[in-house]
């Protein structure tokens, strides 16, 4: 991906937005200093710009980076939903089955779907975006509530070809460990490890 960031501004962004830094920090004196220390044509950017300008160039950029990669390949889409402050945000992550253990960030949509219709036709909205750059998306990884188990019907009609929905592993774990813990047994047996951790790591 080097390639792709090797302008300093474009490094710059991605230190920001990987290592969770405010924006704040291009405005510090401090840190301009020790940037021009090493680079005296460096200028001061602002944080307005950082935000408005240079990340979304950057990310444009990683994009490109990622359809570069997976042009002409079947991937599976991930989705997972997150909710805060009365929001949901819907992640979306590629999967290629051929580059094992590689994960690429596709994008983040702030929705208020909650119907299996509406996630559906939300997540249909990804496939067809990947599908303009010769991206096949073949099978779709969700956690395992009823709402979500219900897209995969409609997505095969939408899609008008054999989609696969994938249980979250974790979820399905989850889901076990639960019923697990209904039994007296392995109850009681949960509890005592429970309070070995909380002794030991206090």
């Amino acid at each position: 991906m080097d390639c792709f960031i090797s302008k300093p501004e474009n490094i710059l962004s991605m230190m920001i937005c990987c290592d969770n830094l405010p924006f704040s920090i291009v405005e510090s004196k401090y840190f301009n200093k020790y940037l021009k220390r090493y680079n005296h044509n460096w200028e001061t950017v602002s944080r307005k710009k950082l935000s408005s300008e240079i990340i979304p160039r950057t990310a444009m950029k990683i994009k490109d980076f990622v359809i570069n990669q997976l042009y002409g390949k079947e991937v599976c889409l991930a989705v997972d939903e997150c909710t805060k402050f009365q929001k949901s945000f819907y992640s979306f992550l590629i999967y290629p089955p051929s580059e094992k253990g590689i994960v690429y960030f596709w994008d983040i949509v702030n929705s208020t779907a909650t119907k299996s219709t509406d996630i559906a036709n939300l997540i249909f909205m990804k496939i067809s975006e990947l599908k303009k750059y010769n991206i096949k998306v073949v099978s779709y990884a969700t956690d395992n509530c009823a709402v979500m188990k219900a897209t995969e019907r409609i997505l095969q009609e939408l899609c008008n070809y054999d989609i696969c929905r994938i249980s979250c592993g974790s979820h399905v774990f989850n889901g076990i460990f639960k019923e697990l813990l209904s039994f007296d047994v392995v109850n009681m047996i949960w509890k005592n490890v429970l309070r070995y951790l909380l002794s030991t790591y206090r």
